[in-house]
């Protein structure tokens, strides 16, 4: 679960501060901040759900 996290983390930074401007998502020009965060709220809970059914199926 934290791997998820983090994971959507990074994407986040990645995103929004390490690469140029003219090359982020552009989602916080449509979204509000609030809607931004559960973006990458619902990602890191797509990677988390998906490690747990990975995990189930071995």
């Amino acid at each position: 679960m934290s791997a998820a996290a983090a994971t959507a983390i990074v994407a986040y930074v990645v995103d929004y501060h390490v690469v140029p401007k003219r090359f982020t998502p552009g989602f916080e020009t449509h979204l509000s901040k609030r809607a931004l965060a559960m973006t990458y709220v619902a990602l890191a809970a797509g990677f988390a759900i998906a490690a747990l059914v990975r995990r189930a199926s071995r």
